[in-house]
C-alpha cells in the first residue's frame, strides 16, 4: 500500500492565535500572540500520525510558524513538508481583504498523487484542487466547547488505504 498524506492547516483549524484576551488562559504564548490549541487537536495529531504521513500548509509566515510546529508536532523534522504563505497565491476577496490560495498542484510537485493525500482546512474555498480531497472543518476562535476535531480522527483513519480523491464526501 502506498504511503498516504494528511496536510493540515494551522490557524483556525488546529489553533487560534490572538493579541487580545478572549476570556481564557492561552495554551501558550509566542512573542506577543496568545495561542489556543483547539480541543481535540493533540488527539487528532497523535491518531493521524499512527496511520498517515503528516504535513502542514499554512497561510501564516515567519518564526511564528516554526514555534507552532515545534509545539504541535515536535518540530519540522516530524513533518513530510511545511508550506507557508510564500507557497500560496495572493488574491483579493470580494470584501476587499487579501487571502492566500493553496494550490494542491504544489503537493503533486512534491511527489504525491491526488489519490494519496487529503487537506484539512477551515477555508476550503481557498484550497484549489481538481478533486474532492479537501476536508472542511469549522473555524476555531478559541471556544472551550468546540468539538469539531473529536470525531474527525476516526473519520479520516477510516479512509486509510482508499483513494483519497473524494475524501471530502465523508
Amino acid at each position: 500500500m502506498s504511503r498516504q498524506l494528511v496536510v493540515l492547516d494551522l490557524d483556525e483549524t488546529l489553533i487560534h492565535s490572538c493579541h487580545e484576551w478572549i476570556g481564557k488562559k492561552p495554551s501558550f504564548s509566542i512573542s506577543n500572540a496568545m495561542v489556543h490549541i483547539r480541543p481535540g487537536a493533540e488527539r487528532l495529531l497523535a491518531e493521524l500520525s499512527e496511520h498517515f504521513v503528516l504535513a502542514v500548509w499554512t497561510a501564516s509566515y515567519g518564526l511564528y510558524i516554526q514555534d507552532i510546529v515545534k509545539r504541535l508536532f515536535g518540530g519540522v523534522d516530524n513533518l513530510e513538508f511545511l508550506l507557508t504563505r510564500e507557497d500560496c497565491a495572493q488574491i483579493t476577496e470580494n470584501d476587499g481583504y487579501d487571502a492566500f490560495v493553496k494550490d494542491t498542484r504544489k503537493i503533486v510537485e512534491l511527489g504525491w498523487s491526488y489519490e494519496n493525500f487529503i487537506v484539512i482546512d477551515d477555508k476550503p474555498h481557498l484550497v484549489k484542487s481538481e478533486y474532492n480531497n479537501v476536508i472542511e472543518v469549522k473555524p476555531y476562535y478559541g471556544s472551550t466547547i468546540d468539538e469539531e476535531l473529536f470525531t474527525l480522527a476516526d473519520q479520516i483513519v477510516s479512509l486509510k488505504g482508499s483513494n483519497l480523491k473524494n475524501a471530502a464526501k465523508i
